[in-house]
């Protein structure tokens, strides 16, 4: 369809360098003249080996995308995703990045997009979403160190939205303080807390999104 994409969530944090194997695949479609079902029955036409099912929520519409895998009845579940759902920003095509040969969306916007699932996770009634917290704490933790690694600042990405930077900025400080006070739970660790826990996310996240350097060690 001549239609550009980019791979985000756990694929995308795994191209990064995260060791996580992710469960599913989300694919972000660079477009806003298809809708998701348009774009699922268009590869179901294309590819004999994904298909759709009816989703298992009550009242839903929609229809739940799979790629048929190598092996007996195995299949991925894929998300097709377009700019604006779950706020997900439009990426520029030059923008994109391609790691391994497939096209990743850029760190900065990867990463923010994780603490914006870490946040609906923490907050979600569902029990099984919010025990996914735990997993996308570990991914964002990676996530920041390779950031920092490779020279990643939001500088670099100012085509972002201002109302989506200004929330992920809203979301580092209470994924710090969050952290902080996971960390400090553990006293049995003594002296090289703090150190570890300025180590992993202050320093990092400071680093990457011009944070102020906080004090945790009167957090408590």
């Amino acid at each position: 369809m001549g239609l550009q994409c980019c791979l985000v969530g756990g694929v995308g944090c795994l191209l990064y360098g995260c060791i996580r194997t992710p469960g599913d695949v989300d694919l972000v479609v660079v477009t806003y003249s298809y809708g998701q079902e348009s774009l699922k029955n268009f590869l179901v036409a294309k590819n004999s080996n994904f298909y759709t099912r009816a989703s298992k929520q009550i009242g839903a519409t929609w229809r739940v995308l799979y790629y048929r895998l190598p092996g007996y009845r195995r299949s991925c579940k894929v998300d097709v995703l377009t700019p604006g759902i779950m706020n997900i920003p439009f990426t520029p095509t030059d923008k994109i990045v391609y790691l391994s040969d497939l096209p990743v969306m850029p760190l900065i916007p990867l990463l923010l997009l994780k603490l914006q699932a870490w946040s609906d996770h923490r907050a979600s009634y569902r029990l099984d979403f919010q025990a996914k917290q735990h997993t996308d704490a570990r991914d964002i933790l990676r996530l920041l160190k390779i950031a920092v690694r490779k020279g990643e600042h939001l500088d670099k990405v100012a085509w972002l939205p201002s109302t989506f930077v200004d929330a992920g900025k809203e979301r580092v400080v209470k994924f710090q303080d969050s952290q902080a006070r996971r960390l400090l739970r553990r006293r049995s660790t003594g002296n090289s807390l703090y150190h570890h826990l300025k180590m992993q996310v202050d320093l990092e996240s400071s680093q990457t999104f011009h944070f102020r350097d906080t004090d945790y060690r009167n957090i408590g």
